[in-house]
């Protein structure tokens, strides 16, 4: 957190963590002073509130702020709180069909994206097929809780659902929730891990998924992205 070189000189401004309705943390910077860190402990609480004070024409920033659990400390390594898998931004990221008898169709889009400037448009059939792709080489998504996708429905709306095929052997692991999105509408589908059943006496092994599946159906024209892990 700083105050802003383009404020003026004799600028000054307070900054302050509020855990629920208490004030934690709180400090003092003037224009042309370092950035500082403003650390405090959470604990318990169900309500973050950052807030800043200035003088008049101050300029303020909250630069990366970050929330640490366990042991983590201030000094460790801040982990994304998501992974894209497949965003789509260089083409169809090679999406094919799981049951070409079954048919369908993929092709880059740009009239809609959650994440960049492109996705993926996907012509159904109406019985439905997975559409999916292997995941880029070296992909753990070990401490991740699952996967999303962000679609937008066309004129007959769409079921969307997430498959993984794991380890050498590619077996396939597959969720139960069918989810359901209205024509013309958007939604994002989420798929934890812990819901994603494998064949008896197996156990998924997020750390060797080697392709990701998603399923869409009825007959319209789909569009996705940003098949990311949470």
């Amino acid at each position: 957190m700083g105050v802003d070189d383009e404020s003026p000189a004799e600028s000054t401004a307070t900054f302050t963590i509020h855990a629920d309705d208490t004030a934690v943390a709180s400090t003092g910077l003037a224009a042309g002073a370092p950035a500082e860190t403003l650390t405090a402990d959470l604990t318990g609480v169900r309500w973050l509130r950052l807030t800043t004070t200035g003088t008049a024409g101050a300029h303020t920033d909250w630069v990366d702020p970050v929330l640490s659990c366990g042991d983590a400390g201030p000094d460790d390594p801040v982990r994304p709180i998501r992974r894209t898998i497949f965003s789509f931004e260089n083409g169809t990221d090679g999406f094919t069909v799981a049951n070409p008898g079954t048919g369908g169709t993929v092709a880059p889009t740009t009239a809609f994206h959650t994440d960049g400037t492109a996705g993926l448009e996907v012509t159904t059939p109406v019985p439905g097929n997975w559409f999916g792709a292997p995941v880029p080489a070296g992909l753990d998504l070990t401490g991740r809780s699952g996967i999303e996708f962000d679609l937008r429905a066309g004129e007959v709306g769409t079921v969307g659902e997430v498959a993984v095929q794991i380890g050498d052997a590619l077996t396939w692991c597959q969720g139960g929730k069918w989810a359901w999105t209205d024509p013309h509408a958007t939604r994002t589908i989420t798929e934890p891990f812990a819901d994603i059943e494998c064949p008896a006496g197996i156990t998924l092994d997020v750390s060797r998924i080697r392709v990701v599946w998603v399923f869409l159906n009825t007959g319209g024209v789909v569009q996705l992205d940003d098949i990311r892990a949470e």
